[in-house]
């Protein structure tokens, strides 16, 4: 096991995008030339997702180049795009704004254009006004339009606003128009309700998820006893160590899942495609084994502490086996105590003999267990 690793959605794809593993793109600005993985790509951009989708050119042939967006603003897209953050996003807010609708990522859009509002001064104003003139930004319109206003002669004896003049010259004039009337435009912002449309993202795990549902840009096919389940190399190889193993070898894009119940792998896929947990009562031993199997160590903690407070006579024996073959110390624990005080109820059960037959070391070590705890009580 990792030392240190977080073990979050965000935290495993922001490791995979930094080590390169199972990327099937690249991604070239000024030059450089950065691995990514079209599943997550998609997952956050509808404008990857149709390059992807209708076989564009360069993408078909497995890289992509860039060339108006420079190589620190594109490290922090595709930083966003896999973990929900951009680091430096205080430094190039602005080109990170465009870069952000060009390609759709609408959330990361709104935290630059707050950033922008944050940062505005007499040096910047004008060019933060075109950039929301340029990039449809009504609230950075809205408090650039209001600063130009509250400090024009500032503004206007600045180099960006003759810049402003010379470059964008239709903007300026709107933006000469809508400083007659700031105070009727602020009032506008305020009372505006966005609409949403087709592009608006989410945020990573609800993008992921519906990547998930739609099985758009699947690359892999888990097959669960004849049943097939559409997911992502990328996302299998961030979250599970197991899986991004087993996904190297396959070819062919099919993973035969043997003895993975197709309930209980639909639940580990949702969780690793979003952190979401499955509801208390959801919860079973063979998803317990399943989280265990695959490293899914959040998940596997998970399931033991809501299996730890389902004890009943009937799984009690049952359960203990679980927790002994996967080192569940802690519902072990909870299974011993149980059992010493329902000691005969359980020896009269099914699960009982069944696990005198087929785990029998096992249960040696358990009436060992329940001895001592009775001794020591």
């Amino acid at each position: 096991m990792e030392k240190n690793r977080r073990w979050t959605l965000s935290a495993d794809l922001g490791a995979l995008l930094s080590s390169g593993k199972a990327a099937d793109i690249t991604i070239m600005a000024d030059g450089v030339w950065l691995p990514a993985h079209r599943a997550v790509l998609a997952a956050r951009s509808p404008v990857f997702a149709a390059m992807f989708r209708h076989d564009v050119l360069e993408a078909s042939e497995g890289s992509v180049n860039i060339a108006d967006i420079n190589q620190e603003v594109l490290q922090q897209l595709l930083q966003f795009m896999y973990t929900d953050e951009a680091p430096l996003l205080e430094c190039v807010a602005p080109e990170l704004l465009a870069a952000a609708e060009k390609y759709g990522v609408t959330r990361l859009k709104q935290q630059c254009e707050q950033q922008v509002i944050m940062d505005l001064c007499v040096e910047n104003a004008a060019a933060s006004a075109v950039l929301a003139m340029v990039y449809s930004c009504a609230k950075l319109k809205a408090a650039a339009i209001s600063f130009i206003n509250s400090h024009y002669q500032e503004v206007m004896a600045t180099d960006g606003w003759a810049s402003a003049m010379r470059e964008h010259t239709e903007d300026t004039v709107e933006i000469c128009r809508l400083l007659r009337d700031a105070t009727r435009l602020e009032s506008e912002c305020k009372n505006e309700t966005p609409e949403k449309t087709e592009e608006d993202r989410g945020d990573l795990a609800g993008d992921l998820v519906a990547l998930l549902e739609s099985a758009d840009s699947s690359d892999v096919t888990l097959m669960v006893g004849g049943m097939p389940l559409a997911a992502h190399r990328a996302v299998l190889a961030a979250r599970s160590p197991v899986l991004a193993e087993k996904v190297k070898d396959t070819p062919n894009g099919t993973l035969q899942m043997d003895g993975a119940p197709h309930k209980e792998l639909g639940e580990a896929l949702l969780y690793m495609y979003s952190d979401q947990l499955p509801h208390p009562e959801s919860v079973s031993d063979k998803l317990l084994v399943l989280a265990d199997n695959y490293e899914l160590c959040v998940l596997k903690k998970y399931c033991e502490e809501q299996l730890a407070d389902q004890i009943f006579v009937d799984n009690a024996v049952s359960l203990v086996v679980v927790a002994t073959k996967h080192s569940c110390t802690m519902l072990k624990r909870a299974c011993v105590d149980f059992i010493r005080r329902e000691i005969f109820d359980v020896m009269d059960t099914a699960g009982w003999e069944m696990a005198l037959r087929n785990d029998l070391e096992i249960m040696v070590e358990i009436c060992k267990c329940v001895a001592s705890a009775e001794r020591y009580r």
